[in-house]
Parts: structure tokens; sequence; C-alpha cells
């Protein structure tokens, strides 16, 4: 269990994921982040999503696993949801909460995966985009920056609410509000 709250302790606090809410890990590639969140949550409803479902079979055992760790059983719901790189494939208007671990980079189209988040996620839900950042020109050609992560989620009705370094300032986590128009981006 210590783990677990080395790995993803900040992360978790950050999510905050809380009873009846519906949340979507988006990208969940073998579902780990929503067997994380289970281990500190109770009653939220978490979609595992992702294009590749050749890892869906995994989730079982790390459902099990995490379990196992937790000590007791899990209270809450697992929908296990196949997505093509076009669409997620998710009901409009659902999601309290929308997490990104480390995907945004690999999107090709982002203006429209964006458009859909947007139309996902509840008026005042919260889109949570995990990613590791540019810290120099040199990895800045295969890494975003700061300033691209943020002016790329805004462009699209999004306002920024907070960001986060979590594991050492190995990755930072961006906190994101539904908007009704484009947020302020980044000179």
């Amino acid at each position: 269990m210590e783990t677990v709250d080395i790995l993803y302790g900040e992360q978790i606090k950050i999510w905050d994921v809380q009873s009846g809410e519906v949340v979507a890990d988006i990208g969940a590639y073998d579902g780990v982040v929503a067997g994380m969140i289970s281990i500190f949550s109770d009653s939220a409803t978490i979609y595992v999503q992702d294009a590749d479902t050749s890892n869906f079979y995994i989730f079982p055992r790390i459902k099990d696993h995490m379990e196992s760790l937790r000590g007791e059983p899990f209270t809450n719901k697992f929908v296990i949801v196949p997505a093509d790189y076009d669409s997620t494939y998710l009901p409009k208007d659902t999601f309290n909460k929308i997490i990104l671990n480390n995907v945004l980079r690999y999107v090709d189209n982002k203006p429209k995966f964006l458009r859909e988040i947007h139309s996902i996620l509840k008026e005042d839900g919260l889109f949570y985009v995990r990613t590791e950042i540019a810290r120099n020109e040199a990895e800045a050609e295969f890494i975003p920056t700061e300033k691209d992560v943020i002016n790329s989620v805004v462009s699209e009705k999004f306002n920024l609410i907070s960001e986060h370094e979590v594991l050492s300032g190995m990755y930072t986590i961006f906190v994101f509000k539904k908007s009704d128009r484009d947020g302020r981006k980044r000179n």
C-alpha cells in the first residue's frame, strides 16, 4: 500500500473522487488508474475507456489486486467502454470528472477530441490532464510545453483552474473546468 501512496497518492488527492460521481478514465490502457482510485473512493461509477482494447482482459486481475490492497471489496461500479481513434463513444453530459493520464500528447486531432470531452462533461465538471512537460527546447520537440497543453485545451472552451506538479516534478496535472467560451491562453 505504501508503493500505491508513493506513486498515486498525490494524484488521487487531486482527482478527489467522491461518492456518487461519474468519472471517465480516457486512454485507460489496462485500467490501473481506475483501480488506484477505487482503493481510496467509494460508490462512484468509473468508466474505463481506451481505443486499444487488447489490454482490457487484464483489468479483472488489476481490480482483484487493488481490492486486496484495499482490504475490502470495491463499492465503485466499473463500465468498460471500447473506443476508436475518432470517438470515445461516451454519453453526453454525464461525467463529473474526466481523467486523461499521459494521453493528450498522443491525440492527433486535439480540437475534435477536446470538443468531444467538452460535450461528455457535465456543466460543472472537471477535466484533468496529467502529462510530462518539456523543460527545454530539445524536449519540446517530443514533449509538449506547459503553454502548448494549456492553449490547446482552453481554445476549446475550458478554463484552467489549477496545475500541480506530481511525482517530484516528473508530471503535471492540469485541472480545467468546462466553459461556454474560450479560456485565457498563455503567451
